[in-house]
């Protein structure tokens, strides 16, 4: 991974274009994209795509995953939406501009692997600007609707795969093990 300028990284397969996104591409991102573990995903969702940037690393290591990218973010979805249409991968990538919540009550598809890097904060550390607010903060509400929706959403042998901060892991844990999610 290199930076080219301010606003592009360019990885082994492609490029990412961050201009205007609230979250730039981040060491989170990119660890979990590639710890995000199963055996041979067919169906990928990615909660959160921001630029795009673990939708695409998914799609250059799984070669025969189609991969649904949710973003609620408008300028995010559109910098996603580009990045996609400029990669190798362009077949395989598809980007929702939708709440998880929202995209998932639409479509009864099933995933092999779902990952999310989600807004870190609770109730802590409020920004001015929208978009970061966005990108960095959520209630109670999201964890609690992902721990209710996952489990519908993902395959018998499918995995989930977070990364989060101790705190929100913890809340987000005792969520999760209340639906049979470990």
């Amino acid at each position: 991974m290199s930076s080219k300028n301010s606003t592009t990284f360019k990885f082994k397969q492609f490029d990412i274009n961050q201009t205007g996104c609230a979250m730039k591409v981040n060491t989170d991102a990119v660890l979990l994209a590639a710890i995000a573990d199963h055996s041979n995903p067919i169906s990928i969702l990615d909660i959160g795509t921001g630029t795009g940037v673990i939708a695409m690393m998914l799609a250059q290591r799984f070669t025969d995953a189609i991969i649904d990218a949710v973003e609620i973010d408008q300028l995010a979805f559109q910098t996603s939406k580009e990045n996609f249409e400029n990669s190798i991968f362009k077949n395989r990538l598809n980007a929702h501009s939708n709440s998880f919540q929202d995209f998932l009550q639409k479509e009864d598809s099933k995933y092999d692997l779902i990952v999310s890097n989600p807004p870190f904060f609770l109730k802590s550390l409020p920004s001015e600007n929208k978009s970061k607010m966005v990108a960095r903060h959520a209630d109670e509400h999201f964890y609690t609707d992902l721990a209710k929706i996952i489990p519908q959403r993902l395959n018998p042998a499918g995995h989930l795969t977070m990364i989060l901060p101790v705190e929100t892991a913890k809340y987000a844990i005792k969520l999760f093990s209340e639906q049979d999610l470990w």
